[in-house]
C-alpha cells in the first residue's frame, strides 16, 4: 500500500512538474523573443512527452528498463487508442494528408524498427543512437518545415517578471525529476509486492498515468 500511495504521489509531481516546465519556458522564450516556431515545434512538441522522457531516462539509470519501455509503448498505445479515440467520438477530425503524410512515415518508420528489433534480439545501443538520430533529425526537420507557416502564436500578454518565471522553472524541473524518481523506484516495489511484470506496469499505470 506504502508503494502505491508514494506511486501516485510520484506521478502527481510528475506531471505538476511537467506542466510547469511547459508553460514557463514558453514565457521564457516570449520574454526573450525567441520565435514563436521555434517554440511550437520543440518546446511544445517535446514537453508535452516531458514525464515519458523522464520515466523512460530514470528506469534505464535505474535498470528498470522493461518499466521503460512498458511506459513508451503504453503511451503510445494510450495516446492513438484513448485519446484520439475519445476526441474522433466528440467531434470528426479532417487533416490534410500534405501536412501529415511524412509525420505518419516517420512513426511507422520508429515504431517498425522498435518491433522488429524486440522480436529479434532485445535493443542493441547502435539502435537507441539511430533513433535519437530520428528524433534529433525530425526535430530539426519540424523547425524549418515551420518557418514557413504559423505553428504556434500565443496571444496572452506575459505580465510575470522574469526572475518569478525562471525561478518557477527551476522549480517545476525539480518537481519533474522528483515525481518520475518516486514514480520509477516506488514502481519497481509495486511490481514485485503484485508479482507482475515492471513491464505491464509501465504499459498500463505508468503510461496511462502520463
Amino acid at each position: 500500500m506504502t508503494y502505491f500511495l508514494f506511486f501516485l504521489i510520484g506521478l502527481v509531481f510528475l506531471l505538476i512538474g511537467s506542466k510547469g516546465v511547459i508553460n514557463n519556458a514558453i514565457k521564457i522564450s516570449l520574454l526573450t523573443k525567441i520565435p514563436t516556431f521555434l517554440i511550437g515545434m520543440t518546446l511544445v512538441g517535446i514537453g508535452t512527452s516531458l514525464p515519458e522522457i523522464m520515466v523512460s531516462f530514470l528506469g534505464g539509470i535505474d535498470k528498470a528498463n522493461n518499466l521503460a519501455l512498458g511506459n513508451i509503448i503504453g503511451s503510445n498505445i494510450a495516446n492513438i487508442g484513448l485519446i484520439f479515440g475519445i476526441s474522433l467520438l466528440i467531434k470528426p477530425i479532417f487533416i490534410d494528408k500534405k501536412d501529415t503524410i511524412f509525420d505518419l512515415f516517420i512513426m511507422i518508420l520508429t515504431s517498425s524498427i522498435l518491433f522488429f528489433t524486440l522480436f529479434i534480439d532485445g535493443i542493441p545501443f547502435y539502435i537507441g543512437l539511430s533513433l535519437v538520430a530520428v528524433g534529433i533529425g525530425f526535430v530539426i526537420w519540424q523547425v524549418m518545415h515551420g518557418r514557413h507557416e504559423r505553428i504556434y502564436s500565443p496571444q496572452k500578454i506575459i505580465s510575470q517578471k522574469p526572475f518569478i518565471t525562471s525561478f518557477v522553472f527551476i522549480l517545476s524541473v525539480i518537481s519533474l525529476f522528483f515525481g518520475a524518481k518516486l514514480l520509477v523506484d516506488n514502481g519497481i516495489l509495486l511490481a514485485q509486492s503484485l508479482h507482475i511484470s515492471p513491464i505491464i506496469l509501465g504499459a498500463v499505470a505508468v503510461a496511462i498515468g502520463t
